[in-house]
């Protein structure tokens, strides 16, 4: 039991990473500096952000339907690998930007302007498919799995450490994303090794899932628990028994012995269970009062 409760709570510290440290936050909370980014218009800009939030929405509430369909893990899998592509091309779109430095016309230090070699239409599809990816998979999953993963005994305590590590990190993304863009050389190439940097992260969460990270569909908590335990019993479903089959065969096994039970004496039609009639009963009670009467003699 201990073992399940340690690995349970790796696994779940081991989601809250995955899940910020894709930068999650860094998009949602600059999605409107980036979209000003790619569209300089920014009545344009605040019309797609608001389209972000949208679909987010949407996502979010189509994938509560397909949870039980598809499983946990192949949707925490897509979602981790479709952000690792979407922020890679988000990187490439501000990576491949040429920039030129203009003298300022006050005579000042001169200003730099920069040419996107992609078309705007494609850091669009890539941002809007960042957040789609997310809100399939990486947001919601992992508190479905923290109430299947961890033990009911240490569950109270283990969900709310999971939950300070979550909005810690959440802080941490969200305060270092100007901080590391100014790093990396600024606008628009530092925003290019931002988002490399999230795309490199989503690849280590997608090894994380495949490696340590258990499949819970279908599984009651107690086959949840013995597979966190190192057990390889085999489910229901791998022994091809559904739920209802057993109780079927428990129900037919319950009415052979209720048709012994009542059979009426010297019967043996219900005797199915490999028990003695009631006959034998009677004869091997009366054997045993002579014997014992015998020996009180």
């Amino acid at each position: 039991e201990r073992r399940a409760a340690r690995r349970g709570l790796l696994i779940m510290i081991g989601l809250m990473f995955a899940q910020q440290w894709s930068g999650i936050n860094a998009v949602m909370f600059y999605c409107g500096t980036l979209l000003e980014s790619i569209f300089p218009d920014p009545a344009t800009a605040n019309a797609l952000s608001i389209g972000v939030q949208g679909m987010q929405l949407a996502v979010t509430v189509v994938a509560a339907f397909c949870l039980d369909r598809a499983g946990r893990k192949p949707l925490l899998l897509v979602a981790a690998l479709g952000q690792a592509v979407c922020a890679a091309i988000l990187a490439s779109y501000y990576l491949t930007q040429i920039c030129i430095d203009v003298p300022s016309e006050e005579g000042g230090a001169p200003e730099s302007e920069c040419e996107a070699v992609m078309g705007r239409a494609v850091p669009l599809g890539a941002l809007y498919g960042y957040v789609m990816f997310y809100a399939s998979g990486m947001g919601a999953i992992p508190w479905v799995l923290m109430g299947e993963l961890l033990p009911s005994d240490i569950k109270g305590s283990a969900t709310a450490l999971c939950t300070a590590i979550n909005w810690i990190l959440a802080f941490s993304v969200t305060k270092t994303v100007t901080v590391l863009a100014q790093l990396f050389g600024g606008a628009p190439h530092g925003l290019g090794y931002l988002f490399a940097c999230y795309a490199s992260f989503s690849l280590l969460s997608v090894v994380f899932v495949v490696r340590c990270v258990p499949e819970t569909k279908g599984k009651s908590l107690p086959e949840i628990e013995r597979e966190l335990n190192g057990h390889t019993a085999p489910t229901r479903a791998e022994m091809g028994l559904p739920r209802a089959t057993l109780t079927s065969q428990f129900t037919a096994r319950l009415n052979e012995f209720r048709e012994w039970s009542l059979a009426p004496p010297g019967s043996t039609s219900g005797n199915t269970w490999g028990c003695m009639s009631v006959d034998e009963i009677d004869s091997t009670s009366s054997h045993s009062r002579d014997l014992s009467g015998h020996g009180g003699g």
